[in-house]
């Protein structure tokens, strides 16, 4: 079945598209990388000839990154993804088990993944060669009600009015996403995360740190020397002035890579679905996967023109 569905997507590169994010070109560029470490990782010895045993649903390996791409892209249950490719339901929950961690590691090889931590202002400027410009912002995705009282408290965010789990991502002025955290209870604030991650006593001298207001109080822990782009809060007594709100406005529109970068990787609606996935390795390896799709369909476009 799904080897019917790959042929029809690689027909027009709108229906590659709609199928896993991914136009037919950068499919191919990325089925070649993916078969390498797909063929590192099986590190057991073969004790009967190749071919031999149960013939597996997905025998090529398009097929198999075809399959983790679909899953990220339209997020099915497994139940439903037994159903449409005819197989049982525990079958998909074992290939993404599998296969996701080979899909890090090639997107990491491509060197797409973003930085999980920078403990160093050395490492910063690896992670963001010759920047002068970094938009911080945090995305959030709904989760299940916790069934452990402990966690309806610490994942229950006030801004949202539902259960969510959230990431902190910093982005280029490319819309290239370099750094993205962990992921962490969505009743932390995206500054007392940002605080928590203690990324920006690792910020060199030099660079323009843009925000939004959920950031305000910010300037307090950067070093001298790094200047920062806020938008100006309002208040009761202190309405904004005219010139207030175009300066506003003017920090919003050069903020917008940050915005366009969540969108890039919310076109997974595994970014935009409710999280169903009780293993918390998966759960935290979704929204890497997903920037790492994204920063590799901008490098890939970069690459074209």
């Amino acid at each position: 079945m799904i080897k019917l569905l790959l042929m029809r997507a690689k027909k027009q590169d709108r229906t590659m598209r709609s199928v896993t994010g991914l136009n037919r070109e950068q499919f191919h560029s990325l089925a070649l990388a993916f078969q390498k470490l797909l063929e590192e990782s099986k590190v057991k010895p073969l004790i009967r000839k190749p071919g031999a045993g149960r013939k597996g649903a997905l025998k090529e390996v398009e097929e198999k990154l075809f399959f983790l791409l679909f899953y990220l892209k339209a997020y099915p249950t497994y139940d439903l993804a037994g159903v449409f490719l005819q197989v049982d339901r525990s079958q998909p929950c074992r290939w993404v088990q599998k296969w996701l961690p080979v899909l890090e590691k090639t997107l990491g090889r491509t060197l797409d993944l973003p930085k999980r931590k920078i403990r160093s202002v050395q490492e910063f400027i690896e992670a963001f060669p010759e920047i002068h410009d970094i938009f911080i912002d945090s995305t959030e995705r709904a989760s299940r009600r916790p069934s452990s009282y402990k966690n309806l408290a610490r994942r229950y965010s006030g801004k949202k009015k539902m259960h969510t789990r959230k990431n902190t991502l910093i982005t280029d002025e490319h819309k290239r996403i370099r750094f993205l955290s962990s992921t962490k209870n969505g009743s932390l604030h995206d500054f007392t995360l940002l605080k928590k991650e203690a990324i920006t006593v690792n910020i060199p001298k030099g660079i323009c740190v843009w925000v939004d207001k959920g950031y305000t109080g910010i300037k307090s822990i950067l070093a001298e020397g790094i200047s920062c782009c806020i938008p100006k809060k309002m208040s009761k007594k202190h309405p904004l002035t005219q010139a207030e709100k175009q300066e506003n406005q003017i920090i919003s529109s050069i903020r917008m890579p940050v915005e366009h970068a969540i969108g890039g990787m919310k076109r997974f609606a595994c970014m935009q679905t409710k999280i169903r996935n009780k293993n918390w390795k998966i759960e935290d390896s979704m929204p890497l996967l997903c920037a790492g799709l994204w920063n590799f369909h901008l490098s890939q476009s970069e690459n074209v023109k």
